[in-house]
């Protein structure tokens, strides 16, 4: 979200992606800013795929996105701390 944006509300779409790249569950959602440089938290809940898929997150109608792959055999090896 941009800074000074309290008040404004953004569309958060997110996207579920089977092996192949396949949408197999999204869905849209409002959120608001409460106060200029206040993290806004939103909870998602869609289903995944055994074999791995891929999460999208993107604001519309901007062009920041957001991806990250879950249960791949083929995900590399978290480096790092969160």
């Amino acid at each position: 979200m941009s800074h000074g944006d309290a008040g404004l509300t953004h569309r958060v779409r997110v996207l579920v992606e089977a092996p192949g790249g396949r949408v197999t569950a999204s869905t849209t959602r409002t959120v608001t800013a409460p106060a200029t440089d206040v993290r806004t938290a939103s909870v998602v809940r869609l289903p995944v795929s055994d074999g791995g898929s891929v999460v999208r997150v993107e604001l519309v109608g901007h062009d920041q996105t957001l991806h990250f792959r879950l249960g791949a055999p083929g995900s590399p090896t978290p480096q790092g701390t969160p």
